[in-house]
């Protein structure tokens, strides 16, 4: 279990460190206009398939999420890095770093174009 976990840890690292040198397209409004579900979704299917499509398409993400120990939801813009085991890993930008979003806390979901701050 050890292993997978570093596994796991490498992958994220690459993932993250590709997006920022340029590896993917970043023609993110005809992404975004093309999107062929709900926007914004607020079911947890149509939650899901709009993350996997921000993540494949570099399109960042405005969510409403419930935070375990906090008992309202807080807005954040994230980057979406990748999705594994119901959680969701990116950059927050209201944070300024790097962090993990359980998925079923997200209340709400939106693309939103991926504009450098």
């Amino acid at each position: 279990p050890h292993s997978d976990c570093r596994g796991a840890v490498d992958d994220y690292s690459k993932t993250f460190e590709s997006l920022f040198s340029g590896g993917r397209s970043r023609d993110g409004i005809q992404a975004l206009i093309h999107y062929p579900g709900t926007n914004p979704a607020t079911g947890e299917a149509d939650i899901r398939s709009l993350i996997g499509y921000a993540i494949d398409h570099c399109l960042c993400l405005e969510i409403e999420y419930h935070a375990e120990r906090n008992a309202t939801a807080s807005s954040r813009s994230i980057e979406p890095i990748f999705e594994d085991h119901g959680v969701l890993y990116g950059f927050c930008r209201h944070r300024k770093g790097e962090r993990t979003f359980r998925i079923e806390r997200i209340r709400s979901a939106r693309l939103i174009p991926s504009i450098p701050e």
